[in-house]
């Protein structure tokens, strides 16, 4: 497993090392050995735990700088992120970022104790190594955070009980772990902070958000046994109608439904269905019939019928006009070949990202990201992808995790790359209204936000002078 350029990787498996008498034991040799049970530990703590807090690491803001309480965190490696005692950091340094931005703590590794070394080049000089490898730590101050995927609630449609927990794990599966998730070295987020006028404060709500803490065994013992014993309503169900309930002075040991006094309405119990049944009375459809075929409104068109059809032109192609009883549709000039269309933004989007490299060239890992892009959108093109729509939208929904890469790079070193600031916002504000587009998952409007975000991404260059 390796930890190198903000990776941490396992896919290279392990080797532990095999003794036998007379074998000459090499700095290699001790080093593989602690690397073998260190990596063992991140491996179980990345998948077991995951990434966040474990304890304390709690953040104040005093007299222009920032506290941190001792506690225990995980990065996204594995590493334990231990802060022994209360730390802070100056906010003297934070005119640079926008307002809002990120207190981190991340893993840090400190050579130190140097002692004599046998080994030197020179025999007539001493020359020292350092003995110890301090496992430490490092706050820091960021402007953005990676996303994380979201979390979609899994339901079981299994009936029997004794099935529904297999259920769920093969469908928790299938959503999450089909493939083992990539991870980094990013650092753990401890609070959010915001400018206000001419000071940096903590901003709760925003915290709780992104403050991650992570689950143990004790803890969800205790949140399990707290909810078991919550007799009153563990599951938020229907306590009251009306004031009327199963709750504080309003106790009751039945809640009856009564038809209403006028007849209009009917309650009815299912037999053998546990259900009951509500609706309106013969009596009391007949009247309101009566007054509903007394208005005058559209109640079918091509045979669909409906108490009220309402007519619209969802993206402005069709032009509705209404003259006495008759409803005239005709298309608004000629409907563009949407296919077509989806075909020529794709091939935009891989023309821009090729001239990245032209255009800021030594900028080798802007340079790995534009080509893994233009790589995605070139198989789309190839696999005339753009011809199923909702294949065309999920891919798109796939390559736009790579895109933020691209974005979040070039927000990150705007100043390095020269790029105008005017230019990149306009750049930014447009990747914003694709992602809208995205997820609205209509495929006229994901064409057009693609087309204005490859537009800006063609203005992105150097500037000159």
């Amino acid at each position: 497993m390796s930890q190198k350029n903000g990776n941490c990787s396992f896919t290279k498996g392990f080797s532990r090392n095999k003794y036998f008498y007379g074998k000459l034991l090499t700095v290699r040799d001790f080093e593989d050995e602690q690397a073998y049970f260190i990596n063992k530990i991140r491996m179980g703590n990345k998948f077991n735990f995951g990434k966040g807090i474990i304890c304390g690491l709690e953040v104040e803001i005093r007299e222009g700088k920032v506290y941190i309480s001792s506690g225990i965190a995980v990065d996204g490696c594995g590493n334990f992120v231990v802060v022994p005692s209360e730390e802070n950091i100056d906010l003297t340094d934070t005119d640079q970022f926008g307002d809002k931005f990120y207190l981190m703590v991340k893993y840090v590794e400190k050579e130190a104790e140097p002692v004599y070394s046998p080994v030197s080049s020179s025999p007539c000089e001493e020359e020292c190594e350092n003995s110890r490898i301090n496992e430490t730590f490092s706050f820091y101050f960021a402007e953005d955070i990676p996303e994380e995927k979201p979390f979609n609630v899994i339901i079981s449609k299994e009936k029997n009980p004794e099935n529904i927990l297999n259920d769920l794990k093969n469908r928790y599966y299938a959503q999450n772990l089909r493939s083992c998730p990539e991870f980094t070295d990013s650092g753990v987020v401890l609070a959010v902070l915001k400018k206000e006028e001419t000071s940096v404060v903590l901003d709760p709500a925003e915290t709780e958000k992104v403050r991650k803490i992570i689950f143990n065994n004790l803890m969800l013992r205790d949140i399990l046994i707290s909810h078991i014993s919550d007799n009153e309503n563990p599951h938020g169900s229907l306590k009251t109608i009306n004031n009327v309930g199963n709750t504080g002075g309003r106790k009751v040991k039945n809640i009856d439904l009564i038809p209403s006094e006028k007849k209009d309405i009917y309650i009815k119990p299912l037999k053998n269905k546990n259900k009951i049944e509500i609706g309106i009375s013969e009596e009391f459809r007949e009247e309101i019939n009566g007054k509903i075929e007394s208005i005058r409104c559209v109640k079918s068109i091509n045979g669909l019928e409906s108490e009220r059809v309402f007519i619209t032109s969802r993206d402005g192609s069709v032009k509705v006009h209404a003259e006495g009883e008759v409803i005239d549709l005709r298309v608004k000039g000629e409907l563009p070949n949407l296919n077509m269309e989806k075909k020529k933004v794709l091939q935009s989007t891989v023309q821009e990202f090729d001239m990245i490299n032209v255009k800021f060239p030594k900028a080798d890992k802007l340079h790995e990201i534009s080509n893994k892009v233009l790589g995605y959108f070139l198989e789309m093109i190839e696999g005339k992808i753009y011809l199923d729509d909702e294949r065309f939208i999920e891919t798109l929904l796939e390559i736009f995790e790579i895109e933020k890469e691209f974005v979040l790079y070039l927000r990150r070193n705007y100043e390095n790359l020269r790029i105008d600031k005017d230019r990149l916002k306009r750049f930014l504000n447009s990747f914003d209204a694709y992602k809208t587009a995205l997820n609205s998952k209509e495929p006229l409007a994901v064409v057009n936000a693609k087309q204005d975000l490859v537009f800006y991404l063609s203005l992105l260059r150097p500037v000159v002078g």
